[in-house]
């Protein structure tokens, strides 16, 4: 509840700025999203070990970057029903960011450790491939053709 003194004015900045407050006022509960925000509706949800800081999709394959919690993958084959595969945690150093995928290859933006490289070929049991590539700090990148922008 935003309540507003009556000595002050409601400036249009005021009432968007109080509005986004309420529609994320349970920014981890998806289902709190009115079904006409934009035309977006939940499908499913699928509670993750950390939170979510980016995700890729490659066939039906999700895979999110969870920060201290590593790289998190799930199956999205049935989108109405998502199910947890495996995590890669302890071999990834630093917080995961962002992430780029090539093939069956995940890179891992992790701050100011670099970038790391997780094989995820078997989504069951995947592995870190390289840890700490001296790209630091590493925040954010493309994956095109070959090459990690």
């Amino acid at each position: 509840m935003i309540l507003l003194s009556s000595t002050r004015f409601l400036t249009p900045a005021t009432l968007c700025l109080a509005l986004f407050t309420m529609q994320c006022a349970h920014p981890n509960d998806p289902e709190s999203l009115r079904p006409s925000t934009g035309g977006y509706h939940v499908i499913s949800t699928l509670t993750t070990q950390g939170y979510a800081q980016d995700v890729v999709v490659s066939d039906t394959i999700a895979v999110l970057a969870q920060g201290e919690g590593g790289v998190f993958i799930a199956s999205v084959a049935d989108p109405a029903y998502p199910r947890f595969l495996s995590v890669c945690k302890d071999e990834i150093r630093g917080y995961a960011y962002r992430l780029g995928v090539k093939d069956s290859t995940i890179f891992v933006a992790s701050g100011d450790f670099g970038v790391n490289v997780v094989s995820v070929a078997n989504p069951l049991l995947p592995y870190a491939t390289a840890t700490s590539l001296n790209i630091q700090p590493a925040r954010a990148f493309h994956v095109m053709g070959d090459y990690l922008f």
